[in-house]
């Protein structure tokens, strides 16, 4: 599953998308699925005239930051900061 939030960019002339929620469970890992879900997300992104994808990854989590990296995505250099509301 894959799911894309469309969002207004501060810093660039054009809007940017942000995968907020990209799974694929693990016994079907290395099916595919993950490239068909990043190539389907960059057409909805293109279609909206977006400057970039984003996606986060926890420190710890080598298997994604390394699917990532092989699918074009590239460290920002930067933390994502969260405010809890509960």
């Amino acid at each position: 599953m894959i799911s894309l939030t469309i969002g207004e960019s501060s810093y660039q002339n054009a809007p940017f998308a942000y995968a907020d929620d990209f799974y694929v469970v693990k016994q079907k890992r290395g099916l595919g699925i993950g490239r068909a879900l990043i190539s389907a997300a960059k057409e909805e992104a293109i279609l909206h005239r977006c400057s970039n994808i984003l996606v986060g990854a926890g420190n710890n989590e080598t298997y994604s930051i390394a699917f990532y990296e092989k699918n074009q995505f590239f460290d920002m250099d930067c933390k994502l900061m969260i405010l809890p509301l509960n």
